[in-house]
């Protein structure tokens, strides 16, 4: 399956993420750029609360881990996407959730991924950070 083969995901890849192919982690700081043609594997879908959707696994171009991306879907259409490292934790924890063993998510990152040290380099150089 690809990542087009999902609602209007072509459309939203191009035209109305950030920029084109953008998905952002959860600070919103990083991303990672996917196409509308990469290869996509489905880990699970459904709806709990605010969550609704499908999560599926992805590799962007030219990145070695896969990512877990949250496709939040309203009537057929992709209302915005997130990625989270795709570690064994972090699969459990999304299923678990939308099956309703897990109240609240705990999420984990590959060790190299570093964003808690990339963060604190951002805000060591920045004044003020004005987020859009």
């Amino acid at each position: 399956m690809k990542l087009k083969d999902i609602a209007d995901m072509k459309e939203y890849l191009e035209n109305r993420c950030y920029c084109p192919g953008e998905i952002y982690d959860m600070t919103g700081f990083f991303y990672q750029v996917f196409s509308p043609e990469t290869e996509c594997k489905m880990l699970c879908e459904g709806n709990r609360g605010a969550v609704h959707g499908k999560f599926v696994l992805a590799k962007a171009k030219d990145e070695f881990n896969a990512q877990i991306i949250y496709i939040e879907i309203t009537d057929g259409m992709v209302d915005g996407c997130l990625r989270i490292d795709a570690t064994p934790n972090n699969m459990e924890q999304v299923i678990g959730f939308l099956e309703g063993a897990v109240e609240k998510m705990s999420f984990d990152e590959f060790p190299e991924s570093h964003t808690e040290k990339s963060l604190e380099e951002v805000f060591k150089i920045a004044d003020a950070i004005l987020v859009n």
